[in-house]
């Protein structure tokens, strides 16, 4: 029987908010002391009153046990290794790259360290079970997009791709099945004139798929797509347009970096090390770190920016790194203000969301995920004086809760200060 994969946990809405967890863990007594059902409540309680995420079940009267919270919390960041499994040395502890993430003071040098990690992450490994062969799902996910545009199709994966197709692929061997297998899917799609009919055509298929997998049903392959979007996006490699994931512009240098080594599974008897400590980067070495700066300067002077930039061939690895995510930042900035530009026009969606506040979750048509109205509340507050088109701040001066790369709002911003 086959078997979908999916990377993290399910169960966490809102992986952008790992690194919160993880930075709340470093500075509470569960570091390194999160076994037992009582720790995992407690872990869970941290969660909620550090506001990393609502536990609904700590409110109730009288509350109820959410210690299932903790223990899921707890196995996703040690599936990413940015803490250690019980059974290693000084277990539960935070790893060098969890460090890393907590440190990190940037969305870009945040994404690197998650691309670290996933760049690291196989499947199986002595943390997670799964039938051989071993594989990399992000590597899995790369090279599918890059074949399908060298087979002249269109680069992106849709999640209803990757819900009946792209997720069960586990060799690297098996790609080009897969680009064959979109294709023909995407022909059909083409083929069919209504929206009901197409809609039919894709729960036909994915019903299909999962009529053959291992107690695996349809409905999960749409959740294990939603989750493996989500966590994929945080690497910064992708960004999600019209439910389709494609390469971010600024990242295919890096992007055909990765593709162009061969792919080789990690030995198990290095792998945990190789996990925690986040995986090499191409750009770890000086000559591809150059040639990804020299694209991210040619994607930001072709869009009107002027970039002064020093001798790179006298700079060291970590200060060509500096560089690099810096200026990596400097072009999330100018999409910024391309999207605060487009404020006025979106008046309507902003006006939608707005409405979708003082409704329900169940009310409220999808727009605000569920725990995360009062984010949502601050993102849209921010959209709405952008709409005003008068501000002499800058968009990012103008708020101070962090927003991914697709501008939706990680967090509230922190108490206690002021624009």
């Amino acid at each position: 029987m086959e078997k979908a994969w999916y990377i993290g946990n399910t169960t966490i809405r809102n992986p952008k908010r790992l690194k919160d967890g993880l930075r709340a863990l470093s500075l509470s007594p569960l570091h390194g002391n999160l076994v037992g059902k009582e720790n995992e409540l407690e872990f869970a309680k941290l969660l909620d009153s550090e506001e990393v995420v609502r536990v609904e079940r700590l409110h109730e009267i009288p509350p109820r046990d959410a210690s299932d919270v903790g223990r899921k919390w707890r196995a996703a960041l040690m599936q990413l290794g940015f803490i250690k499994p019980a059974f290693a040395d000084r277990p539960f502890t935070i790893t060098p790259n969890g460090l890393r993430l907590i440190n990190a003071n940037s969305l870009p040098s945040e994404q690197e360290c998650f691309l670290r990690a996933l760049l690291a992450h196989q499947i199986p490994s002595q943390i997670e079970n799964f039938p051989e062969p071993k594989f990399s799902p992000i590597r899995i996910v790369l090279e599918v997009i890059t074949r399908l545009e060298k087979a002249g199709l269109e680069a992106w994966i849709s999640m209803d791709e990757m819900a009946s197709i792209v997720q069960l692929v586990r060799r690297i061997e098996d790609v080009d099945d897969a680009i064959k297998r979109i294709s023909e899917f995407r022909e059909k799609l083409t083929e069919i004139s209504t929206t009901r009919e197409r809609r039919a055509y894709i729960n036909e298929i994915r019903e299909s798929v999962a009529s053959y997998l291992d107690s695996q049903q349809a409905s999960t392959l749409k959740d294990y797509a939603d989750t493996n979007f989500r966590y994929l996006k945080l690497t910064g490699l992708f960004v999600e347009n019209g439910r389709r994931l494609i390469i971010a512009d600024h990242k295919r240098t890096i992007v055909e970096q990765i593709v162009s080594q061969p792919y080789t599974p990690i030995a198990e008897e290095v792998y945990l090390e190789t996990l925690w400590n986040g995986a090499k980067l191409p750009t770890d070495s000086a000559p591809q770190a150059i040639e990804a700066i020299e694209a991210t300067v040619h994607l930001l002077e072709r869009n009107g920016e002027i970039v002064s930039i020093p001798n790179l061939a006298e700079l060291n690895v970590a200060d060509l790194s500096h560089l690099r995510l810096q200026l990596e930042d400097d072009w999330l900035k100018v999409l910024e203000m391309h999207y605060a530009k487009r404020q006025p026009e979106e008046w309507e969606e902003i006006l939608a969301y707005l409405r979708a506040l003082t409704q329900s979750t169940r009310t409220s048509g999808g727009l605000i995920p569920q725990g995360e109205a009062p984010a949502y509340f601050e993102w849209t507050l921010w959209r709405a004086f952008l709409a005003i088109n008068s501000l002499e701040n800058k968009p990012w001066e103008a708020r101070r809760f962090r927003i991914d790369q697709e501008f939706l709002p990680v967090g509230t911003a922190p108490g206690g200060g002021q624009i």
